[in-house]
């Protein structure tokens, strides 16, 4: 799959997370990066699970969602950019 298809798949679930900002009880500006982490953490064990029972498919769901979550914590709390990496390569800003 190309990357511009994965980040549509990650948008179009941000979009789904995001239509209810209060589904989960509070408004995700709110939310600490440990909220963010536990709800991460929550499906990255759901995606376990999902290999465990040797459904790769639903467990590829759950890395959509975990995905999201991580752009959603992005989003509400300042995020460094990569200068570089090992290899000289920057991280697309410029």
């Amino acid at each position: 799959m190309k990357r511009s298809n994965v980040y549509r798949l990650i948008e179009g679930e941000r979009e789904y997370q995001s239509f209810d900002p209060h589904q989960y009880g509070q408004d995700d500006a709110l939310r600490s990066v440990a909220d963010w982490v536990v709800f991460i953490e929550a499906h990255v064990a759901k995606a376990k699970h999902c290999i465990y029972e040797l459904d790769e498919k639903k467990a590829c769901e759950e890395i959509r969602k975990v995905a999201a979550l991580a752009v959603a914590c992005m989003e509400h709390h300042e995020t460094a950019p990569r200068l570089t990496d090992e290899g000289g390569a920057t991280n697309g800003e410029g």
